[in-house]
């Protein structure tokens, strides 16, 4: 069932990051965040991911809830929570990121507290704890725990920092999806890009979770790349954990 209230912050934020990205049309980096979900042929896709991860949230935690974006790079979906009226907080290693979240933030007239800081690290959590008055009740991932160097030991410290009933969310890309294999080969082809996605299926997630301290919940939801069209096999995913 379509949450109006979540549609209503979905088309403000969509709307903001549209124009957000045509004022800063010369800055090359915009259209890794913001061209995605508004001009790029998967715009529609990643319109339902930001839906989909609202409500999931809403779903799981109470209104205004501490709330932290990790890997937050231009900040949509920060400035989206706190649209929603979380207490959030976004960490990026890219100081450049952090400066797009900034100025989008200010564009939405949200204040999320924003800071540097290498997720594989911990030196920035007493500051997202002090900027969020504690530490933090809802924890998000979009497309970002795959690019660690070591996920077993971030989930380690994530899960010895915060508390118990904690929820975390994540959004990652599904292996399995054909679309998911179509996409690294015409990545290889037109971007001349050899790097691949070592993407990981919700059981192997579930198992790097499990032991550091989490337990997931609810079901798995998903988005395929064209609506009704089973080739896309739920490529995005939206899925949640808690802290036991």
């Amino acid at each position: 069932m379509t949450n109006p209230t979540i549609e209503a912050i979905v088309d403000r934020v969509l709307e903001e990051a549209k124009r957000f990205a045509h004022e800063n049309s010369g800055d090359p980096g915009m259209s890794h965040t913001f061209g995605y979900f508004t001009d790029h042929p998967v715009a529609r896709l990643n319109r339902e991911r930001l839906s989909l991860t609202l409500t999931e949230i809403a779903e799981r935690a109470p209104g205004g809830a501490r709330l932290l974006d990790m890997g937050c790079g231009g900040g949509l979906f920060t400035a989206a929570f706190a649209a929603s009226g979380f207490r959030t907080a976004g960490v990026d290693l890219a100081p450049e990121e952090i400066a797009r979240a900034h100025r989008f933030a200010e564009k939405m007239k949200v204040e999320p507290a924003l800071f540097e800081g290498d997720l594989q690290a911990a030196d920035w959590m007493p500051k997202v704890e002090e900027a969020l008055g504690g530490r933090p009740e809802v924890v998000f991932y979009g497309y970002c725990l795959h690019h660690l160097p070591d996920v077993p030991d971030h989930l380690r410290s994530l899960g010895e920092w915060l508390p118990g009933g904690s929820i975390v969310v994540v959004n990652e890309e599904n292996p399995r999806s054909p679309t998911w294999f179509l996409k690294n080969a015409l990545r290889s082809v037109i971007q001349r890009d050899t790097k691949e996605e070592h993407q990981l299926s919700h059981k192997k997630w579930s198992a790097l979770f499990a032991a550091a301290g989490f337990e997931p919940v609810g079901k798995v939801r998903g988005v395929d790349m064209l609506p009704g069209v089973p080739i896309g096999a739920r490529w995005s995913q939206v899925y949640s954990y808690r802290k036991t």
